[in-house]
């Protein structure tokens, strides 16, 4: 009964360590199939976020593997010592003499067969046919295959802008300099849009892609192209131009190359008719009502006596129809307006509603 006993705990210890086994196979198997779009693309935002992670997750799974492997083998070894033939077989002279000449045997071919590879060379050879992967990214590459990927979706070629080269080697220095693979940029502070203003880029529409951990250019455009949200920058039809850098450094704690690449376009307002004819309309009548609030200069009693008011609505005027102008303009040509002339369109309903005021006032007398 002793012998069946531990036997059974020998089962059981077996037992538990196979499940302990297939469960540490089965998740690095999962964590390699995640992983997958780690090795091919330049996008970081995998399902484990960075590099760091996916060494950790293998790391443990296989070395919990390996141990439970160990742990059945061992017991294996002890359920077989265990039997009643081999504890015979073990215990007799014969076996320690055996056991003796296997030592033996294996110590000399061991030595014999380590002095033949000493001598071809082979670790040597070994050495020097290992040669660490350094990754090589060039920008005027990545900027050629972005446009290729552009061309093959019927897009027009993207411009390269200076200004947008300067801003995306910024943003590269900074992501190495805080550890911070990120758009929001919440540790420098210097976020994409804030590194186009400081290069002095002006447009309406910007966009940024990010790469980490590819050894070629091929690598980060396939990555990109990979990334529905990157993909979607790429091949936005409102982008015209774009800047590309690439940085060196350490980041989650490996040695990394990070590219960047932002972009630029413009897109008209395309200002509704009925809004544009509606300024049209405030022009053409303040025009017209202008003659007369002038002609009150003309009449010296009644100018004498309201002279402060009527210089007013007559400034009033001349300021809402030079802004109006303005304004009207713009809006023909299509063009974006400036802060200058947004804060005029922001400012006249106050201008409009002194001036029916003093009108009223005025009118009165």
């Amino acid at each position: 009964m002793e012998i069946n006993k531990s036997s059974k705990r020998t089962l059981s210890f077996i037992k538990f360590f196979l499940y302990v086994w297939i469960f540490c196979l089965l998740g690095f198997g999962i964590t390699l199939l995640f992983a997958t779009n780690f090795f091919k693309s330049t996008v970081v935002e995998t399902i484990f976020g960075n590099s760091s992670w996916f060494l950790i997750l293998t790391i443990v799974f296989i070395s919990i593997g390996s141990i439970s492997f160990g742990f059945i083998l061992l017991g294996i070894f002890v359920s077989f010592l265990r039997s009643v033939l081999i504890k015979k077989v073990i215990h007799s002279p014969a076996f320690y003499f055996l056991l003796i000449g296997i030592v033996f045997l294996m110590g000399i071919n061991f030595q014999k067969i380590m002095s033949y590879l000493n001598q071809q060379k082979v670790f040597q050879g070994i050495v020097k046919t290992y040669k660490p992967r350094v990754p090589l990214i060039i920008p005027n590459e990545v900027f050629e295959l972005t446009n290729k990927e552009r061309i093959n979706n019927n897009l027009t070629p993207l411009k390269r802008d200076v200004k947008l080269d300067e801003a995306a080697l910024e943003r590269a220095k900074v992501i190495i300099e805080n550890n911070e693979f990120a758009h929001e940029a919440t540790k420098s502070g210097i976020t994409y849009t804030k590194a186009i203003k400081k290069a002095q880029y002006w447009n309406i529409n910007y966009g940024e892609n990010l790469a980490q951990g590819q050894f070629t250019s091929q690598e980060v455009v396939d990555g990109w192209m990979n990334s529905e949200d990157h993909r979607a920058n790429i091949l936005n039809p409102k982008y015209q131009e774009i800047g590309i850098a690439t940085y060196s450094g350490m980041l989650s704690g490996f040695n990394a190359v990070v590219t960047v690449q932002l972009f630029g376009g413009y897109e008209p307002p395309n200002y509704k008719k009925g809004v544009v004819d509606s300024w049209k309309a405030s022009l053409a009548s303040l025009k017209n009502i202008q003659p007369s609030w002038q002609n009150l200069k003309n009449n010296a009693s009644f100018y004498e006596q309201n002279k402060a008011d009527v210089d007013r609505i007559n400034e009033l005027i001349s300021i809402r129809i030079s802004n109006i102008t303005i304004i009207v303009t713009r809006m023909d040509k299509n063009q974006w307006f400036t802060s200058v002339e947004q804060k005029m369109i922001d400012n006249d309903r106050g201008l409009y509603n002194e001036q029916e005021a003093v009108a009223t006032k005025l009118n009165s007398r």
